[in-house]
């Protein structure tokens, strides 16, 4: 009887073990982009799985609220479709797999999405994070994407306002082009 318990024991810590090596933390794997959910969440495929990975150290604006379009479509420019590099941090509490996601040609998507002024850097998340800090002072600085409005809401706030039942407030964008990808400029 005791040895069958041991046994039993063995093989559920042998198959969680292997269940949760596929995203262990500080470790990486690469796949393959199959959806840009919005600007800080994707779907990537890895072997027969898909794993929904959340951008670490970022807040991008929500579908709704002003420049959320924009973001999700950066994202979409930069990575859908490419085969990416996913570090893990964390598994957060809804089961996503947390991560710094590397694009092919070697630039940073979380990074590229706050250079672009399309992403806040995530502070409470992230709070070390001083080139995400960099970043997002720079974009502010340059007036990039959202913070070319006067007040952004920062998703953080959009969400509490859209879950209390207050209205957030729906400006829309007043950008009508395109924003170019370089992930590379400062």
């Amino acid at each position: 009887m005791m040895q069958s318990r041991w046994l039993m024991l063995v093989v559920l810590m042998t198959v969680g073990l292997v269940a949760g090596a596929d995203t262990a933390l500080g470790q990486s794997f690469t796949a393959t982009v199959v959806e840009v959910t919005d600007g800080d969440t994707i779907d990537v495929e890895r072997g027969a799985e898909i794993v929904t990975v959340r951008l670490n150290g970022i807040d991008a604006p929500e579908d709704g609220q002003p420049y959320g379009g924009e973001a999700k479509r950066l994202a979409e420019r930069a990575a859908l479709g490419k085969r990416v590099t996913v570090e893990v941090i964390e598994t957060d509490p809804y089961g996503r797999t947390v991560g710094i996601v590397t694009l092919p040609d070697g630039p940073v998507l979380n990074r590229a999405l706050v250079r672009a002024g399309l992403a806040w850097w995530y502070e409470h998340y992230a709070p070390g994070n001083r080139v995400l800090e960099r970043l997002e002072q720079q974009a502010r600085r340059r007036g990039r994407g959202l913070w070319a409005a006067s007040e952004p809401i920062p998703p953080w706030d959009w969400r509490e306002g859209t879950r209390n039942g207050s209205e957030p407030e729906r400006n829309r964008s007043s950008f009508s082009g395109t924003l170019p990808y370089d992930p590379q400029s400062p």
